[in-house]
């Protein structure tokens, strides 16, 4: 079971929003939120998603941790040793110091040619995205630089879009199919 951490604002729902659909078709999901569970499966459960924005620490063997756009004061001491990989914005300078500091691995959401993962270009309710660098997937293969062509329904909003494309590819959604999200 993949385990995926989203932790901010309670307020901001923008990325569960965008993702839970997609994993909830992509063999079902468990969502942990404000005290509540969803589970939408038919066959079992292949994603855990606790989201949250109350968190002292997460020490989680593997995993996704994504950072939403608003997040509360302070920052979850987050295990070293852990096989997390990380989503956070580019701007957010608060987040990138801490990761930088504790040296675990983050895909880096933005517009600079710097970033892991940006979106190249949006055509009406299509976008391409486009893995920067080498990313390494939670099975351990690399994620190689490329162009990839996702679709969208309703308001376009970079972040969630490209967090939830960044968690599609972690968990192994081949490169070469057009993402719906």
């Amino acid at each position: 079971m993949t385990k995926i951490f989203i932790y901010g604002k309670n307020e901001d729902k923008s990325i569960s929003r965008r993702l839970l659909p997609v994993l909830f078709g992509l063999g079902g999901a468990v969502h942990i939120c404000d005290g509540s569970v969803t589970e939408n499966s038919r066959s079992g459960v292949r994603f855990l998603i606790y989201e949250t924005d109350t968190l002292r620490s997460l020490n989680a063997s593997e995993g996704v941790f994504i950072f939403k756009a608003e997040q509360t004061s302070s920052l979850p001491a987050i295990g070293a040793q852990n096989a997390l990989v990380c989503i956070a914005r580019a701007d957010d300078a608060l987040t990138m110091k801490k990761l930088a500091f504790l040296q675990v691995p983050a895909i880096v959401c933005g517009s600079s040619p710097r970033d892991s993962v940006s979106i190249s270009s949006v055509n009406g309710e299509s976008i391409s995205v486009s893995v920067q660098r080498t990313l390494t997937a939670l099975d351990g293969s690399d994620i190689l630089p490329c162009e990839i062509k996702a679709e969208f329904t309703g308001e376009f909003d970079a972040y969630p879009l490209l967090a939830s494309a960044s968690v599609l590819l972690l968990c192994g959604i081949k490169s070469d199919e057009t993402l719906r999200l």
